[in-house]
């Protein structure tokens, strides 16, 4: 499993009720720059022996940004997406929800619950983050949430992945927490249409 596989493919759905969008986009919460490195602290089901894992952007190619882990980014003017899923949908409003189906048996849900907010990791303290949070139903007694940490000029910070077993609630399956990164200068921001989207990355 990459970084981000728990993230989505899958377009936004309309909401008539939600807030205006806020200033920004999937690409100031994702900075892609070849060189560019983030280390996490990893937490398996409670292993209080913390290891570490670091997530390095080796080149591009064909405008996806490839990384350390053999994953693929890109952003588009929908937002950043890997090779088959959006991982952050545009425009970023509190209360957006897309979805991506994944096979008749694993759909997942997403939803922005807060941007331009400040956030504590132990990184240090940022003032303008970004969270999503996705949930996919297993099976009828089974439902797996992921709580995705983003933070502007940064990238991602904190994935918290929670298991939930019904009639006995939620209980913390695993967690990565950034500890440091170095950034490199990106090339000019611009944008990179997609026309012609398949139909399954705006279901």
């Amino acid at each position: 499993m990459t970084l981000f596989a728990c993230a989505s493919s899958g377009g936004a759905t309309v909401e008539d009720d939600l807030p205006p969008a806020y200033d920004a986009e999937a690409r100031d919460y994702a900075p892609m720059a070849v060189g560019a490195s983030w280390t996490y602290e990893t937490d398996v089901l409670g292993d209080t022996t913390k290891g570490q894992i670091q997530i390095r952007i080796v080149d591009k190619y064909k405008g996806f940004y490839r990384d350390s882990a053999g994953a693929e980014y890109r952003h588009t003017a929908y937002g950043l997406r890997d090779r088959i899923r959006y991982l952050i949908r545009n425009p970023l409003r509190v209360g957006s929800k897309w979805k991506a189906t994944l096979s008749t048996a694993a759909v997942e849900h997403y939803t922005i619950e807060s941007v331009g907010e400040p956030c504590d990791t132990k990184a240090g303290r940022f003032e303008d983050c970004l969270v999503v949070t996705a949930y996919q139903r297993r099976n009828d007694r089974e439902v797996q949430h992921v709580s995705y940490t983003w933070v502007r000029s940064v990238g991602l910070v904190r994935v918290l992945v929670e298991g939930e077993i019904k009639g006995r609630g939620r209980f913390k399956q695993s967690e990565l927490s950034l500890t440091r990164y170095r950034q490199r200068p990106a090339s000019p921001r611009a944008a990179e249409s997609e026309q012609g989207a398949p139909q399954q990355w705006n279901q």
